[in-house]
């Protein structure tokens, strides 16, 4: 696992390794596949990868926080929402902005919270999300599953990226 923070979201398998970046990569990934393919079984598995890590009902409202935030950003983002298939072992472009939004609402990093905001969505939206993506990472954060930081720095080469993911129209993004 990589202890540099800067390349932390873009290593082959150090988001899978801590529990608290897969509960937000897998919870992710599987409801945006609901989303796509309208199959059930993928919000099912989003909600009991909460579930399983957090307890039944911290669980639930973990989920329930993330289904928010992914529709409020659905709503307010600038292109599609990209994700790769939940079984992928790489993370795309938007994986790497949810992973730093969260971790940095977690730390109260302000300046990378506005950064991953103006990078997910229009800039006169960022009140809704961070208000949404405040309440998920604190149920995370209150349930023990801490995000490791993540720096300005790879926050700001995200913006250089663009991810090989699967794309979902905002329209179809609704639970």
């Amino acid at each position: 696992m990589h202890t540099d923070h800067e390349n932390a979201a873009y290593s082959d398998k150090s988001h899978f390794d801590r529990m608290p970046e897969a509960i937000v990569i897998g919870g992710y990934r599987n409801w945006l596949a609901g989303a796509f393919s309208r199959e059930a079984h993928y919000w099912r598995r989003a909600f009991e990868i909460h579930v399983e890590i957090l307890g039944n009902q911290s669980g639930k409202s973990a989920f329930e926080a993330m289904s928010a935030l992914i529709n409020q950003i659905s709503v307010d983002t600038i292109i599609p929402l990209q994700f790769h298939n939940p079984d992928v072992d790489m993370l795309c472009r938007d994986e790497c902005l949810l992973l730093a939004f969260i971790s940095a609402t977690q730390h109260g990093n302000e300046t990378a919270q506005y950064l991953c905001t103006k990078l997910i969505c229009d800039p006169s939206k960022s009140y809704e999300i961070t208000a949404k993506a405040e309440t998920y990472a604190s149920i995370l954060k209150d349930g023990g599953c801490l995000l490791a930081p993540v720096s300005i720095k790879a926050i700001r080469k995200l913006s250089e990226q663009s991810g090989d993911a699967l794309y979902i129209q905002k329209t179809q993004v609704r639970h």
